[in-house]
């Protein structure tokens, strides 16, 4: 596989994975309003938010069956972990959900366990 596939999968299921969680956090919000839970089943399943959620979590998905083929799970598993350093990030400047000091540090700790994983 030509590395600049490679690399765009990976970066464009991280993106689609991240987004899905910002998407699903508002869509949870607006679903926990609607009152009874049956009212709630109902406004989740014509909820948009959480229809475009759940379609940006599949498409990473399919992303991950594919890279399976040609990379080890060992070496996938790590770098898809980049979601964890996207997610604060979109979350902040979406949701304006604070980031401590302390999850910044773990952020860290995630991207250089990644820069290993990725020269290996």
């Amino acid at each position: 596989m030509h590395p600049a596939l490679l690399w765009g999968l990976i970066f464009s299921g991280i993106f689609c994975g991240s987004a899905g969680g910002i998407l699903l956090k508002k869509a949870a919000v607006e679903v926990g309003q609607a009152g009874s839970p049956l009212a709630q089943l109902l406004a989740a399943c014509t909820n948009p938010r959480l229809v475009g959620a759940v379609v940006l979590y599949v498409i990473p998905l399919g992303f991950w069956i594919y890279l399976l083929r040609f990379v080890p799970i060992s070496w996938l598993q790590p770098i898809f972990s980049l979601t964890y350093v996207l997610t604060p990030l979109l979350a902040l400047a979406f949701l304006g959900e604070p980031v401590p000091p302390a999850r910044w540090a773990g952020i860290g700790v995630i991207i250089a366990g990644v820069f290993l994983v990725a020269r290996s």
